[in-house]
C-alpha cells in the first residue's frame, strides 16, 4: 500500500541542480526595468520620484510596492537613480539621471587627396 506522499510524489519531476526557472521568470524583472526606466526618462516630467508616485502613475505591471522597490533599487545601483533624503520618515525618494552622460568626442575630420 503506497502512502499520501508517495503518491504525490510520483506525479513531481525531480528536482535537481541544473534545473533552471523558466525564461518568462527570467525575461518580466527585464521587461519591467525598461518599462520603468522608459516611465522615469520619457513620461515622468520632475527630477525627483516617490514610491508613491509609481504606484500612483507609474506603469501598471510595477504598480506593486516590493516589485517597484525592488526595480529602483536596481536602477539606483546601475546610477539612473540616486536616493535622496525625503522630507518625511516614511517616504522614499529618487532623484532622476537625466541628460546623457557619455560625452562622444568629436571625431577629427579627413581630407581626401586626389
Amino acid at each position: 500500500m503506497t502512502g499520501l506522499f508517495d503518491r504525490l510524489r510520483a506525479g513531481q519531476p525531480l528536482l535537481t541542480e541544473t534545473t533552471s526557472p523558466p525564461k518568462e521568470k527570467v525575461e518580466q524583472p527585464l521587461k519591467n526595468l525598461e518599462l520603468l526606466l522608459g516611465w522615469l526618462l520619457n513620461r515622468w516630467p520632475k527630477d525627483l520620484v516617490t514610491l508613491r508616485d509609481i504606484q500612483a502613475f507609474g506603469p501598471g505591471s510595477v504598480r506593486d510596492k516590493k516589485v517597484a522597490l525592488n526595480l529602483m533599487q536596481i536602477l539606483a545601483a546601475r546610477r539612473w537613480v540616486a536616493p535622496c533624503q525625503p522630507h518625511r520618515y516614511d517616504m522614499t525618494r529618487w532623484k532622476i539621471a537625466r541628460g546623457s552622460t557619455f560625452q562622444p568626442q568629436p571625431q577629427p575630420t579627413t581630407q581626401l587627396q586626389p
